[in-house]
């Protein structure tokens, strides 16, 4: 935690427990996170995980990353979380991602005692997330492409933006957008969110290339 002024580029993260193998910990600033990969972190179902984790960080940016297939586990299950536990999240930008198949949401946004502000969503692409909502800790209800919580009620919302992504919501996978428990995106500007309607429509070209 506490890095600032770092960039990671090109990084391969496959099956780690708690979080990917660039998790920021709490008070990052000023860190790109770019052209990487993740699949299956987040497996250690005994206590719930998450493969990237984004608390007390400001102007940080995820661009053209894949985070992928996070697995059935007790809690979160998403690509990212977004829970300002320790303080607030400021300036996070997720932009042009392939985020798919992860058994939680790809993108959870947990309003906490700190606020979350400018939280700009936009360019990604969100496939089949949501379809392992179903946990022994908490029964939530389908958590969708993008969710978002009260972790404690009366809180402020988020706020930012959440634009031009495309998504794929199957059946029981909860569709772009959840919420839950009184939280509420009213605080994103929204615009261009098109559904692709199905897999087959779905491309995302920096998943179709290997090192050869």
């Amino acid at each position: 935690g506490g890095v600032s002024n770092v960039r990671v580029n090109r990084l391969y993260s496959y099956n780690n427990c708690g979080e990917t193998g660039w998790g920021l910990g709490p008070g990052a600033s000023n860190v790109v996170v770019e052209n990487s990969d993740s699949m299956y972190d987040g497996n250690c179902p005994s206590t719930g995980t998450t493969a990237n984790f984004i608390d007390d960080d400001t102007n940080v940016t995820f661009v053209n990353d894949a985070i992928t297939n996070v697995p059935t586990g007790v809690v979160d299950l998403s690509a990212m979380d977004v829970e300002p536990q320790d303080g607030p999240d400021n300036g996070i930008n997720i932009e042009d991602n392939y985020i798919a198949d992860n058994a939680g949401p790809g993108i959870e946004i947990l309003d906490h005692p700190s606020p979350i502000a400018n939280l700009n969503i936009s360019g990604n692409v969100f496939s089949n997330n949501g379809a392992g909502y179903g946990t022994s800790y908490v029964p939530y209800p389908i958590w969708g492409q993008i969710w978002t919580d009260e972790w404690l009620p009366n809180f402020v919302e988020a706020t930012g933006s959440i634009e031009n992504n495309l998504y794929n919501a199957p059946a029981g996978t909860g569709g772009f957008e959840e919420t839950h428990a009184g939280a509420n995106l009213n605080g994103f500007n929204q615009s261009n969110n098109l559904d692709v309607s199905g897999p087959d429509n779905v491309w995302y070209a920096a998943i179709g290339f290997s090192c050869t």
